[in-house]
């Protein structure tokens, strides 16, 4: 005696509701790059008395944008982690926000995090939400805490601002 199985077929109403549901769930969760940018360092060597700054343009200061530091190391960076000051401004001087962060760019065994090949390594680390109190041109300013007056092996440092209005970071403004 042979056992048939019964197969059942989704009503065509009850697949396109679904079809709905996973396609606004992909789009409503798909994040958008509003910046990415880099500074490179002559001779891949970032002089300790030299701020990075990365001017931002904000079109909705009602949005949550993610920053995400990236960095490209070489073979000769002489540590494991790299402590950044960043200080985030609206216009020229007004300040918003000053944060430190260290990046953990080679592991206990002194392997690199970075993905990369011939010696260079790239990577990128989150850096937290910020929500700016008004449009207009921000920046975003970097320098390193080490004590080394010339930091070997950081051939670029950069940012990547990502922003997605379907979702906003809970948080506090400075000063409230």
């Amino acid at each position: 005696m042979t056992n048939r199985h019964k197969i059942k077929y989704m009503h065509p109403l009850n697949m396109l509701c679904l079809w709905l549901l996973a396609t606004g769930i992909i789009i409503g969760c798909h994040s958008v790059t509003v910046q990415h940018t880099y500074h490179s360092f002559p001779n891949e060597t970032w002089n300790g008395q030299d701020t990075i700054d990365f001017p931002i343009e904000v079109a909705d200061s009602l949005a949550d944008y993610l920053l995400t530091i990236e960095i490209r190391n070489n073979n000769h960076y002489p540590y494991q982690d790299l402590p950044l000051s960043i200080t985030c401004t609206e216009g020229d001087s007004l300040f918003l926000r000053t944060d430190t962060l260290s990046i953990r760019l080679a592991d206990s065994n002194g392997n690199w995090t970075g993905n990369g090949l011939g010696g260079l390594y790239q990577s990128g680390h989150p850096a937290g939400y910020l929500r700016p109190r008004h449009t207009g041109i921000h920046h975003i300013r970097m320098t390193y805490l080490l004590p080394d007056t010339m930091l070997a092996g950081i051939s670029d440092i950069g940012i990547r601002l990502e922003t997605n209005a379907s979702y906003h970071a809970p948080h506090q403004h400075a000063g409230k």
